[in-house]
């Protein structure tokens, strides 16, 4: 049966997450309860509640490689020279987080890092060499910007390298997007590669490693981040934007507290609605007096650090608990992680075709005075 709706009501909510005394603990600059107690939104009989996101803005103030982009691993073949030693040797490969303006920048970082760890391992000083993109290649030059390069190491003996695996797992961050490789599962054993390292030459004399990835690399890898809610929205998602790591079914449609994608720019995060419909939600409860709203990446994972850090308030907290002088973990409290919008709330009145408004009209004059029509031509009896 087919419904009407009449707006009877209508104001804006403007919201600011910066300032103010937060009233828990848990209240942040990207993590946000409204309070609505003293202004709750009452509804009455055949009426139900719309809140649509007219405004949205945000300043960009974390890196574009972070502590969800940046995590690689090397793994060492085992030591075919001792029996006793069965397991692969790994080493963290991760890049420093910032701003990176061409790819030429993160094939720098990422051969240097791969140099360092090498170097520690066989107690050598490598050089690289063949870098590619280079850097003449600008984000509009003539280049595939596919990452590969040359380790080259002169050595004083032999060393027992006979593998040698590098990989980025899903299950620790998209540094597999980030580079232009193939995305490592949290179940792949410790040889499963997720870019080519080519042992070119073994001796007692020389080490050289030629390293190729598969995919042109980017220089970041959230091209959007979402505003989620407590509220029931409605919406529908796939699982890769709702589990961290690994979703079970990426194709999988599940039930979503998404209320919003925002394009993230080079300096600002803004959304303002060009027809009012966009991105709403509909409220069937007859009392509203809060909700939360939050910030995620593509991935229902705070910006900029791990789901794992719990009590992480700033981006690349991962990196910063390990440089103990680095400033504190104060961004989303004390800092600049915030963002404000307008919320236009509407009250609507819903009926059903056979559902009047406004109560039946009361004739006041009395039956017996007003006659009785019987033909609409002639005057009453």
């Amino acid at each position: 049966m087919a419904t009407s709706e009449v707006i009877v009501r209508s104001h804006n909510i403007l919201v600011d997450t910066d300032r103010g005394e937060p009233s828990s603990t848990a209240v942040k600059g990207d993590k946000f309860e409204l309070d609505l107690n003293s202004e709750g939104i009452h509804l009455d009989e055949g009426q139900y509640l719309r809140l649509t996101l007219n405004n949205f803005e945000m300043y960009k103030t974390w890196t574009n490689v972070n502590d969800n982009n940046r995590l690689t691993q090397l793994f060492f073949g085992k030591d075919v020279g001792d029996p006793a030693v069965t397991e692969y040797s790994k080493v963290a490969l991760n890049l420093d987080p910032k701003n990176y303006e061409f790819v030429n920048d993160i094939a720098v970082e990422f051969s240097n890092k791969f140099k360092a760890a090498v170097d520690y391992k066989y107690g050598c000083t490598g050089v690289i060499s063949a870098l590619t993109p280079d850097s003449t290649a600008g984000i509009n030059g003539t280049t595939d910007n596919i990452i590969s390069f040359v380790y080259t190491a002169p050595l004083g003996s032999a060393i027992d390298l006979t593998e040698i695996y590098g990989r980025c797992p899903e299950g620790v961050g998209d540094a597999y997007a980030l580079l232009g490789c193939n995305r490592g599962r949290d179940t792949d054993p410790d040889n499963t590669k997720s870019y080519d390292i080519t042992i070119t030459t073994n001796t007692a004399s020389s080490l050289v490693l030629t390293v190729s990835m598969y995919y042109p690399a980017q220089r970041s890898t959230t091209s959007s981040i979402y505003l989620r809610t407590s509220l029931n929205t409605s919406a529908s998602e796939t699982a890769s934007l709702n589990d961290p790591n690994t979703p079970a079914n990426k194709s999988q449609v599940i039930q979503s507290n998404i209320w919003a994608k925002i394009p993230v720019n080079s300096e600002f995060c803004v959304f303002n609605s060009s027809t009012g419909r966009e991105y709403f939600v509909d409220v069937q409860q007859k009392y509203l007096s809060h909700f939360r709203l939050f910030l995620t990446d593509e991935h229902n994972r705070p910006i900029g650090r791990r789901p794992t850090d719990t009590q992480a308030n700033t981006p690349n907290y991962f990196y910063k608990s390990l440089t103990p002088s680095l400033p504190a973990n104060n961004q989303s409290t004390l800092g600049n992680l915030n963002f404000s919008c307008v919320i236009r709330v509407d009250i609507i009145q819903q009926s059903h075709p056979n559902q009047a408004f406004t109560n039946p009209f009361v004739n006041p004059t009395m039956a017996r005075q007003s006659g009785l029509l019987l033909n609409p031509s002639q005057p009453p009896i």
